[in-house]
Parts: C-alpha cells; structure tokens; sequence
C-alpha cells in the first residue's frame, strides 16, 4: 500500500511547516511593522506578532520534535497519516484564522487557533504516560499550560480579560524557553 511519505513521521509536516511560516512571516512582519499593511487582524500588530512567534512557529518546530520523540522514548506507534494529517491541518487553520481575524467571527478564531495545543498534548502525552515515563511528564504538561496561555491572549482579545495578552505572552516565551532547552537537552548529548 503507498503511503504519503509527508506525514509518515512527525517531524516532516511540522518541520516543513515551521520553515515555509518563517520564510513567508518575517517579510509580512517587517511590512506591517514599517507600516506598509494593515492587517485587521484582533490584537494589535505587536501581540500578533509575539503570539504568532510563540504559538505558531515555536508550537510547530516543538510539534515536529516531540510528535518523532515521544514514540521513540516510549516504543509507540507516531502518530501518522489521518491522526498526524490532522494535527497540521489544525496548526495551518489557526495560523489562517489569526491571520483573517479580520474577516471571520473572532469566537471562532479563538476555538480554531486554541485546538491544536491540547491535541498535541494528548498525542504526545497518551503513550507518555502509558508507559509511565516521569522523566518526559513535563512536555505534555507544558503544551497543556501554553494551552491555557494561548486561550489566555484570545480572552483578552475578545474583550474578556483585558490586559492578559500581556502576561500570557511573555509567560508562553518563557515556556518556549523551557521547551527548548529540554528538547536540546535531549539532542545535544546524542
């Protein structure tokens, strides 16, 4: 049976997405921040950016290591074909959805934008947890709390928690950070 070799293993659909948002992202930002396009998207252009950097590229590279990892650590089957087809099509139609906030109903930005991070919290963290390893326990909890800070900016956004965004950001860079430096605490010594 012929597979399509693109989402067969993690690492490929979110890696290759990760480098396609970067390539097309950083010129949109500079546009924007010079002041050559207004977007219309619901935050203003700084916590677009900040949450886009956090939630959309940060997510999917960190997406792509742990989707191929955590089945290695755990002897599971990864995620692939359909399953893993659908964890990039969620992570694709809220990098949509906040791009054309603008343009839908912002309710359903949030719901489309928040779904992916408790997705792969409970792709990573079944099998994790399954096989009872503590040592990885903090990668799906982390997702789990970039979750609630993702839901978070989207609160203050819609108006109902304003001044959150704020907070939520800065303390989702500070779980990138935490992201990274245990993933490369992994690569590194290998």
């Amino acid at each position: 049976q012929k597979r399509f070799a693109l989402l067969e293993k993690g690492f490929r659909p979110f890696f290759l997405l990760s480098a396609l948002f970067a390539i097309a992202f950083v010129p949109l930002w500079l546009f924007v921040f010079s002041g050559g396009l207004e977007l219309g998207v619901y935050l203003a252009p700084i916590y677009w950016h900040a949450h886009e950097m956090v939630f959309g590229f940060v997510v999917a590279a960190a997406a792509g290591f742990l989707l191929t990892a955590a089945p290695t650590w755990t002897g599971s089957r990864p995620p692939s074909g359909a399953p893993l087809g659908i964890l990039a099509a969620l992570w694709l139609a809220g990098r949509a959805a906040m791009l054309l906030s603008g343009a839908i109903p912002l309710a359903a930005v949030a719901l489309v934008d928040v779904a992916l991070l408790p997705a792969m919290a409970f792709a990573i963290g079944r099998p994790i947890f399954a096989a009872r390893q503590r040592r990885n326990y903090g990668f799906p909890i982390v997702l789990s709390a970039l979750a609630l800070l993702n839901a978070g900016a989207h609160l203050d956004a819609l108006g109902l928690a304003p001044g959150l965004a704020t907070v939520c950001l800065h303390v989702g860079v500070d779980l990138a950070i935490v992201l990274i430096v245990a993933m490369g605490g992994r690569i590194t010594p290998s």
